[in-house]
């Protein structure tokens, strides 16, 4: 699976390239979150957005990797949990195309070999797109602003004690 034919800058992470046909949305919260579409050479490949998908956040992060027709054949679930459980164990140990999205359009994306599972193949792709920006940037006021995101992300996730 070559990320470039895979991914391409600006497309939606739900097709994210003129390569993605036949869409099959297997979940959706307002966009496709979870899925299947495939790619002119015939591989059916599984997409899913990494996280919660929240509408107003500007950056998200999706995941894409080849799947076998007969994983998917006559596969059901009872409950959304069973689905994204059932989605996150695929992107184990297997080669995974991560992509960041800014306002979902495709901006950015890179191969991780064997992630042991979804989420740490996620931050292990977005370390790699930071390090790509960092050595540009060199400004301590713009390094200021992302620490202090960071540590607003994690008082929102992680309740700070006294």
């Amino acid at each position: 699976m070559n990320a470039d034919n895979l991914v391409k800058r600006g497309c939606k992470p739900w097709l994210p390239s003129a390569e993605a046909t036949d869409l099959d949305v297997w979940h959706m919260y307002e966009i496709p979150t979870v899925g299947t579409f495939r790619t002119r050479g015939g591989d059916l490949v599984l997409f899913a957005v990494v996280g919660d998908l929240d509408p107003e956040r500007e950056v998200t992060v999706w995941a894409y990797t080849k799947i076998d027709e007969a994983m998917v054949d006559g596969l059901e679930f009872d409950t959304t949990a069973e689905l994204h459980e059932w989605a996150r164990q695929r992107f184990a140990g297997v080669h995974v195309v991560y992509a960041l999205a800014l306002d979902l359009a495709v901006e950015r994306w890179s191969p991780v070999e064997n992630p042991g599972d979804l989420h740490s193949g996620a931050v292990e792709f977005m370390d790699q797109v930071r390090r790509s920006i960092e050595p540009a940037t060199h400004d301590p006021a713009v390094d200021f602003e992302v620490k202090q995101a960071e540590v607003t992300a994690l008082v929102d996730l992680v309740p700070m004690s006294s």
